[in-house]
């Protein structure tokens, strides 16, 4: 089992401290104009960036490979496909040994279980293994849970696309909220 919390680093932040067990783990870098970040974990650097028409794919790179690509499903719909090549060891959980097995793709979805709410759940198939969601109504952080062991920079990756999303949903509502002052 593995919890993260995703906490903002100010009001005006881009930047989260990604929390495991109550202790800072990573620090997600977030670009203030651009859909990019960065984190450190072990001394190894990760990327996180979108790509294509509208932001339709998200990667996690470490170096040149990439290791983990979230895929909309459509242009209508907020789910994604995740495809990962990035497995735990068997060093066991928070022990942070990981390994890439090449070739071998876990395939997982992010979707929401509904249009009024701003969670996310994870799946592997049609079984759900974890969720996202904000820990208030009000404040910036978020909260992720999941059922398996996973390694930490994919987990970190999986709550990097959420919260890409949650921003580019507040990015349209102001937006179209700006849109209607003015022509009214």
């Amino acid at each position: 089992m593995l919890d993260l919390e995703f906490r903002s680093k100010g009001l005006f932040s881009c930047d989260y401290d990604v929390r495991h067990r109550g202790r800072r783990i990573a620090v997600l870098d977030r670009a203030a104009f651009r859909e990019r970040a960065s984190f450190e974990f072990e001394d190894v650097e990760y990327e996180l960036r979108s790509r294509g028409l509208g932001g339709g794919k998200i990667q996690l790179l470490r170096g040149d490979d990439v290791i983990a690509r979230a895929t909309r499903r459509s242009i209508w719909t907020s789910a994604y496909d995740i495809e990962a090549t990035m497995r735990r060891a068997p060093g066991g959980p928070g022990s942070g040994a990981e390994a890439l097995a090449r070739g071998e793709v876990d395939s997982l979805s992010l979707t929401k279980p509904s249009i009024w709410s701003s969670r996310y759940e994870i799946h592997r198939g049609r079984r759900r293994i974890g969720g996202i969601g904000k820990a208030s109504v009000w404040g910036s952080t978020a909260k992720l849970h999941l059922r398996e062991d996973f390694s930490l920079p994919l987990a970190v990756f999986l709550g990097y696309v959420v919260i890409t999303l949650w921003n580019r949903q507040n990015s349209t509502a102001a937006a179209g909220a700006g849109g209607a002052v003015v022509s009214g």
